[in-house]
């Protein structure tokens, strides 16, 4: 297989996961409650409600000073870390289509990809464990984004191994 072709993919497929991940990571949609009237829906960082009565809607930051629970502390850091890796990947890609494929770079971008997706699952499991019967549509684009990193993991190893076989000082 071609290894710009290679490239190609692993750019387009890792690009479609990051996007899916941040659009979970920052929207205030991974649980809905209803009480007392009020709509109130919640992500990672932020929480909104909306009143039955007369249609207001409220928002505020889930501050982390505030008595929040330790799972979802663990659940932000464990995300966080993910977008780091996932950061990562997509900058040793990029750092891989300028200066040529070398199959260190290609390994190092297949692990970035798999530590991103391990990370993501761990959190969004995380964050779902305890949340299991109100969970709402950005709960899903983590655990999506999850098993979508593991197709540039895939196609960086496979880069990597063909590099490997044609240029094995390189």
């Amino acid at each position: 297989m071609n290894l710009n072709a290679l490239l190609g993919a692993i750019l387009v497929s890792g690009s479609i996961s990051g996007i899916l991940f941040i659009v979970g990571y920052v929207a205030p949609y991974w649980t809905w409650v209803e009480k007392q009237g009020i709509d109130t829906h919640t992500g990672l960082w932020q929480w909104c409600g909306i009143s039955t009565t007369d249609q207001k809607e409220m928002c505020g930051i889930l501050e982390s000073t505030g008595d929040w629970p330790d799972w979802l502390r663990a659940s932000q850091g464990v995300l966080s870390a993910s977008l780091f890796f996932a950061l990562l990947s997509m900058i040793t890609t990029v750092v891989w289509s300028f200066r040529g494929p070398s199959k260190y770079t290609c390994i190092i971008c297949c692990v970035f990809f798999l530590i991103s997706a391990l990370l993501s699952l761990t959190g969004a499991c995380l964050y779902g464990d305890k949340n299991r019967e109100n969970l709402s549509w950005a709960f899903a684009f983590p655990l999506v984004a999850a098993f979508l990193y593991l197709l540039p993991a895939l196609l960086s190893a496979i880069a990597a191994r063909q590099v490997w076989k044609e240029t094995p000082d390189k």
